[in-house]
């Protein structure tokens, strides 16, 4: 062992020890033993040792970075406890630059507080504000970042599946923003998502956006080296992305050549149009919300209105739902939501309308009160709300369990058809425990006879002691020009209406017809023939040999505890154990990177929202960017090691201890120390401009 350690590690090649080479003699003791001792050996051991260890092991072990660090062992114990500090609040996306040198202070006050002495205002220690800054804020998620990039570089190179998610937003400066994601799987068979950047097109069309993915993906491994590991890509259904002949999806498949390339467009996009399109087609339902929209918005638009509101529910012990301001971009959950606040409010809502009709003397508020007491007092509507409210029940349900991160495009058509049963016995009877059988079972129905006539009545409906009303002449019609078209559906022609329409859309937009040439993949079987495995093959797997990939799956399937069992990442790892069934384990790590949706891209979003508020308006792109890393990429706080950063932070340039005397001063120390209060005057300063132009 030794003699090879020497052979691999000594520098003098023409001094190499006789005892050390192939051909030398044979090692009595005392030579063994001079050797050992010899500087050439200790030497070599410590390199070796060296070369065994991580990075960080080597910055604690290294001759010249333990020299380093021992020099600044002082800066370097502060500046990696204020690197936690701000790691943290990436990873919690909280605190900005501008809040983070107070929060430093709070620390600092914390630790030195004894409330058994006699109190004294806290004054720091000299050098104790260094670096707590906004502009080192800055700095310091710089350099988490570029420690770990190299890593992260690394890791993508090494991956078997990579799946590009790729969607564009226009933040709250209209800021048009293209962002990028990547779903993989290591060579061990786990998956990961890694945050790759975002980038503003600096053109308009597909070029433009082209571009801002290619500049984003440049940031963490080049292009080109991306393009070779990339599987597939998911996206919305823009034309931008999927236009066959110019979009996104079109222009990687020419760059990529002979490779496989799976496209995928996200399944909850395509059922948020379906929704889209009942709630615009079918006539009663988009009045319905409209009514509803119109009472979230008179409530809004007030908060003496919304004090009163909340009044009644704690008079009438009731609990009060806030209703949702209007939101577009989730119209599916919107809806919902909508119809459900109105519902739980009901009551609340009756009791208000009909005590404001009473009171009020203003006259056109009466009249747009009492068209939203005839709303929520119309059976009809009711019933129709109710249903409404369950139907968006069952797709909220149906559209989470697609945007799961478990599901794969085989898990589409299973999903689909349980829903498509769901709605299919709403045709025949109300959802169990839904809002419309709570309604029928609520209301109570009284019957008015005619003294003189038995055989005419009037039935009388009671919701929670208030009359509700429905239309009893179902022959009337529209004026001259549309005599063949009734002004008034009854609710069970509504409702067959509104769930055919959502049984097609759902049928026309996941199609998973598209995905039967990965049959063979869905469960590894004995049953499947060669054939099957070579369309299979031309499909996901062209770049290995075709004798190879169906080979390793037969071999595979006839393993009794591979055979049968459907696509997972537990199947994976058992498939990567042997080498020889390299094309069969790729192909499904391949098929299990491509999720049917782009929901982690909108996560992606959501995170980006967070960090740069109205207030935050002038964030630097790049200071979002090493958030969002830290936030997606990087590992827990407890698990975070600072030593790179720190060293990479202190070689940077040369840093001098410097004492601050005004440093309590700064604008950011405001409400934290005494001589950082602002005049009284500086709010009503303005500033006129020396010229006035267009």
């Amino acid at each position: 062992m030794y003699p090879n350690i020497v052979l691999l590690h000594v520098k003098q090649r023409n001094h190499i020890p006789p005892i050390c080479t192939k051909q030398g003699t044979v090692p009595r003791n005392h030579l063994l033993k001079k050797h050992l001792n010899s500087i050439v050996h200790i030497e070599c051991i410590k390199q070796d040792r060296l070369t065994k260890l991580n990075i960080s092991g080597k910055n604690t072990n290294g001759p010249i970075d333990k020299m380093i660090l021992t020099q600044n062992q002082k800066l370097s114990k502060k500046i990696s406890e204020l690197l936690c500090t701000v790691y943290n609040d990436a990873k919690r996306g909280t605190s900005s630059a501008w809040s983070w040198p107070s929060n430093e202070v709070a620390n600092l006050k914390r630790n030195s507080l004894n409330i058994f002495n006699e109190f004294v205002p806290f004054i720091p220690n000299e050098g104790d504000l260094q670096y707590i800054t906004p502009i080192n804020h800055r700095e310091f998620l710089k350099v988490i970042v570029e420690a770990d990039r190299p890593n992260l570089t690394n890791k993508l190179k090494s991956c078997i599946a990579v799946s590009l998610r790729v969607d564009g937003s226009v933040d709250r400066n209209q800021i048009d923003n293209i962002h990028v994601l990547v779903k993989v799987v290591t060579n061990e068979g786990n998956p990961d998502l890694i945050f790759l950047s975002f980038e503003e097109p600096m053109s308009r069309g597909v070029t433009g956006y082209y571009d801002a993915v290619k500049k984003a993906v440049n940031q963490v491994i080049p292009w080109n080296d991306l393009l070779g590991l990339m599987s597939s890509i998911v996206t919305d259904g823009a034309s931008i992305n999927s236009g066959d002949k110019n979009g996104l999806w079109s222009i990687l498949e020419k760059e990529r050549a002979d490779l496989p390339l799976i496209k995928v467009w996200c399944a909850v996009h395509r059922t948020a149009l379906a929704w889209e399109k009942l709630t615009a087609n079918v006539i009663e339902i988009k009045k319905n919300v409209e009514i509803c929209v119109s009472i979230s918005s008179y409530f809004h638009q007030s908060g003496l209105r919304t004090k009163e509101l909340k009044q009644i529910a704690e008079e009438n012990n009731c609990k009060f739902i806030s209703l949702p301001y209007y939101f577009e971009v989730r119209w599916t959950e919107f809806t919902y939501s909508l119809c459900l606040g109105i519902l739980k409010n009901w009551n609340i809502l009756v009791k208000y309308f009909t005590k404001v009709l009473e009171e009020s003397q203003d006259s056109k508020h009466k009249s747009v009160t009492k068209g939203f007491l005839k709303f929520l007092t119309d059976y009809e509507k009711l019933k129709l709300l109710c249903f409404v409210t369950d139907l968006g029940y069952l797709y909220s349900r149906f559209q989470k369990q697609l945007q799961a991160d478990y599901v794969t495009i085989y898990d589409l058509e299973e999903k689909k058809n349980a829903v498509l049963k769901c709605f299919g016995n709403l045709k025949k009877c109300p959802l169990m425990g839904g809002w419309e059988e709570t309604l029928s079972k609520s209301v109570i129905e009284t019957k008015t006879f005619n003294s003189t006539n038995s055989n005419d009545y009037e039935i009388n409906i009671q919701l929670k002691g208030f009359t509700l009303h429905e239309k009893t002449d179902n022959n009337k019609r529209r004026k001259q020009h549309h005599l063949y078209i009734t002004d008034h559906r009854s609710f069970c022609a509504i409702r067959n209406d509104s769930l055919e329409h959502l049984i097609n859309y759902i049928n026309e937009r996941l199609d998973s017809s598209e995905w039967s040439k990965l049959k063979p993949l869905e469960t590894i079987s004995s049953c499947i023939s060669d054939t099957e495995l070579k369309i299979c093959h031309n499909f996901i797997c062209p770049d290995f040999e075709l004798i190879d990939f169906i080979s390793a799956y037969h071999e595979a399937a006839s393993i009794s505890n591979i055979n049968g069992k459907k696509a997972s990442f537990e199947l994976l790892r058992i498939l990567l154990q042997c080498d020889a069934w390299k094309p069969l384990s790729t192909s499904m790590a391949r098929v299990l990177s491509a999720k049917p949706h782009s929901a982690d891209v909108e996560r992606l979003i959501s995170y980006y929202n967070i960090i740069k508020t109205t207030k935050r308006s002038r964030l630097a792109p790049d200071t979002i960017k090493d958030a969002l890393y830290i936030k997606i990429n990087m590992p827990t706080l407890s698990e975070f090691d600072p030593l790179l950063a720190t060293k990479l932070w202190i070689n940077k340039k040369s840093r001098h201890y410097k004492t601050h005397t005004a440093a309590t001063k700064q604008r950011w120390f405001r409400g934290v120390f005494s001589d950082a209060e602002k005049d009284e005057g500086d709010d009503h300063k303005v500033q006129l401009p020396t010229k006035i132009q267009f």
